[in-house]
């Protein structure tokens, strides 16, 4: 199973938020190398956002990795657009996931949403098919769910740091505010791990052991 890390001590904040999200975005191995295209790409989109959000940091030095900065504005655009529908399935596939990590959790089948008849994944798939805009519940499953299986442990801690930061401030955060938290990362690859060891419980979750991502803190 591949296993990341995420480390502070050698990375800038913004650098372990992109590595994360381009794992999250384009998690299999033979993709690796349009993963570090996407990475260098979100690099260059935080060092922007950063630059336009604060003026005295844009004119004060930093240590910077100049490959970022001489990425053109159209990959990074592309690479932009790419993620963003890769990252919306992600999404899509944590909502699918709460209901069975709760199941795992608790050792029975949780109070289902409303519509929902029986948990599983085809009645999750049905639950989501607004979101993705597909009403075929076979397309979702083959679409959205199997290639988030990899990383959808990461994807639902994703999910559930999002909401918990919208509940403490009132503001949806986006993946470029993600990016830059150093708390919301570190929380993300603890509770991937706890949501991993959840599914491995699961008698509804069929993922491949070895294509499973792992994060872990490096240097912690």
């Amino acid at each position: 199973m591949p296993e990341h890390g995420i480390d502070f001590r050698s990375n800038e904040v913004y650098e372990c938020g992109a590595a994360l999200i381009a794992l999250l975005a384009l998690p299999e191995e033979k993709f690796s190398d349009r993963r570090a295209e996407l990475h260098g790409a979100l690099c260059a989109l935080a060092l922007h956002a950063m630059a336009q959000s604060d003026d005295t940091w844009r004119w004060t030095p930093q240590k910077v990795k100049p490959g970022y900065l001489l990425i053109s504005p159209s990959e990074v655009a592309r690479a932009d657009r790419q993620c963003r529908r890769q990252l919306h399935h992600r999404m899509v596939a944590a909502r699918m996931a709460m209901p069975l990590l709760r199941e795992a959790s608790e050792g029975k089948v949780p109070t289902l949403p409303k519509g929902m008849n029986r948990l599983s994944i085809n009645e999750l798939a049905g639950l989501v098919a607004e979101d993705v805009g597909q009403e075929d519940t076979h397309n979702i499953e083959a679409r959205v769910w199997r290639p988030s299986l990899p990383v959808v442990h990461i994807a639902a801690a994703v999910a559930v740091t999002i909401n918990e930061a919208e509940r403490a401030s009132g503001h949806v955060p986006n993946f470029g505010d993600f990016m830059l938290n150093k708390e919301w990362i570190s929380r993300v690859v603890v509770a991937s791990q706890e949501f991993d060891a959840l599914f491995n419980r699961s008698t509804r979750v069929r993922r491949n052991a070895a294509t499973v991502v792992q994060l872990r803190l490096a240097n912690n």
